[in-house]
């Protein structure tokens, strides 16, 4: 028996009986006077006892206590990944408006906060799995590190080792120092996370993932080296990137002191010690202390048996790949779980809620029918999408363009399983001083022989039915008043 499954038995002890083990330790019960031979060798008993549970502790350890957690590599090889012109991504546009101050949210109740230390810097750069024909999500690209748990500042359930993905425009060598405290981390997902390895071109499993929600350059991460801040951090690519009028002077002597900019911002400031931070921290929190801090969600959180499952099923290799997608920003309490085939999702997509319930959408593939998918990675990748323009737009050469990508997905339809591409323009036109967006889409039936068609809205809903692939939110060749953010 295992020791999850030992505390899992025991946590079925009848209240009843707690409380009467209570009520007896309290003095409550009366008992009959007893030999004292019998009274020895009740103590006897009890040392026993003791010492036996003194030895079998370590297997009744509350599961959420974890010594070790790994990465796995499952697999599913070859998963498509698109030339680095395959899409006309926003981030200069973005980076250029960002001036902001780091926030102090990422040491208020929100967050999880703890100090850590650097395992291992995995060597790849990582993508969540494409799951959104609204989002690219090859522009946001991680570099991934494990830790090792030292303090939980704020935080219930935290494992002892987690992995925290960073940005990838941060220089990730944070294992040169002695620890870090680090705030504004949330949970991105628990066991079996799975994210796709763009220098591999695999699938690559986390158990539980965190990252800091945009802070990582903003304060949210404290690196102390001799036990002492180091600013020199902040010189490393794209730790400064928050503020596009500073350098590493102006911010030097803007956390100079604790009653300088640093205690506005982030509890640090320029020779603190990490007992200063956590101190500083932690008397921040006290205004918070009437909210409940956020707990780690573990696959156990899902406890019926229907669920147990559903989990097992979504991890069985025989059964193909699933991906985790575990929002707990706002105390979610769904987890979905959704087809990878080849790198691009599939109508097969399951919801576990903490309630108990059980939600399915789209339809269940075979293996053989995964097995002769149309290969819509050599599809898009054929594509010369600097030749291709937006259809429904009027006068779009005059405009910019602000994105462009392509979207791929499986979907089974009355039993036939066709491929569909999107390829998504969004388009900005200057009138005045003011700026307007237009969106735009052109779709590809790639058919299961490979041959393919291009459709409008109504003719593929013919083929596939309703899908999340298909735009309906927006009109075409009308502009949206645009504001920067």
């Amino acid at each position: 028996m295992k020791r999850d499954d030992l505390f899992s038995a025991l946590s079925f002890v009848d209240d009843e009986l707690t409380e009467r083990a209570h009520k007896t330790m309290q003095g409550e019960h009366k008992y009959k006077k007893i030999a004292a031979w019998k009274r020895w060798s009740a103590v006897a008993a009890c040392v026993c006892l003791v010492l036996a549970g003194a030895l079998l502790l370590p297997l009744f350890e509350k599961s959420p206590v974890v010594d070790f957690i790994d990465y796995s590599v499952d697999p599913w090889e070859n998963l498509w990944v698109p030339a680095s012109d395959m899409w006309v991504g926003s981030s200069e546009k973005e980076d250029a408006v960002e001036d902001i101050p780091p926030p102090v949210s990422a040491y208020g109740p929100d967050y999880m906060i703890v100090v850590a230390k650097v395992i291992e810097v995995l060597p790849s750069v990582y993508v969540d799995a494409p799951s959104s024909p609204y989002i690219n999500t090859f522009e946001r690209q991680y570099h991934v590190v494990k830790l090792q748990v030292l303090e939980t500042i704020r935080g219930e359930n935290m494992p002892s080792e987690i992995y925290l993905r960073l940005n990838a425009n941060l220089d990730p060598s944070l294992d040169e120092y002695d620890s870090l405290v680090i705030g504004g981390l949330r949970q991105v997902g628990f066991e079996n996370y799975g994210m796709i390895n763009m220098d591999q071109k695999r699938a690559e499993k986390f158990s539980f993932l965190f990252e800091c929600w945009n802070y990582e350059n903003q304060g949210a991460i404290l690196p102390f080296k001799d036990g002492v801040l180091c600013l020199e951090h902040w010189k490393k690519d794209g730790w400064l990137s928050f503020r596009i009028d500073w350098d590493w002077e102006d911010f030097r002597e803007q956390v100079s002191s604790s009653s300088g900019w640093g205690s506005d911002y982030f509890p640090a400031w320029e020779g603190c010690t990490v007992e200063d931070t956590v101190q500083s921290i932690q008397e921040e929190l006290k205004r918070w202390a009437h909210i409940r801090a956020k707990s780690v969600r573990y696959e156990e959180t899902f406890a019926t048996e229907q669920q147990q499952s559903v989990l097992e099923y979504v991890k069985s290799q025989e059964n193909g790949l699933f991906m985790q997608d575990c929002d707990t920003a706002y105390y979610d309490t769904s987890t979905y779980y959704e087809r990878n085939i080849g790198g691009f999702p599939a109508n097969e997509r399951i919801a576990l809620r903490q309630d108990g319930e059980i939600v399915y959408w789209g339809v269940k593939f075979t293996p053989e029918e995964i097995s002769h998918v149309p290969d819509l990675g050599a599809f898009i990748s054929s594509l010369d999408m600097t030749a291709l323009v937006p259809p429904h737009t009027e006068n779009h050469e005059q405009m910019q363009v602000y994105r462009r990508f392509a979207f791929g997905k499986y979907v089974k339809n009355e039993g036939t399983v066709y491929g569909v591409v999107r390829v998504h323009w969004q388009l900005l036109q200057q009138v005045n001083r003011d700026q307007y967006i237009y969106y735009d889409d052109l779709y590809y039936l790639v058919m299961p022989d490979g041959t393919y068609q291009i459709m409008e809205i109504e003719e593929l809903i013919t083929y596939i039915g309703e899908d999340n692939i298909l735009s309906t939110f927006y009109e075409y060749n009308v502009g949206e008043r645009w504001w920067y953010w």
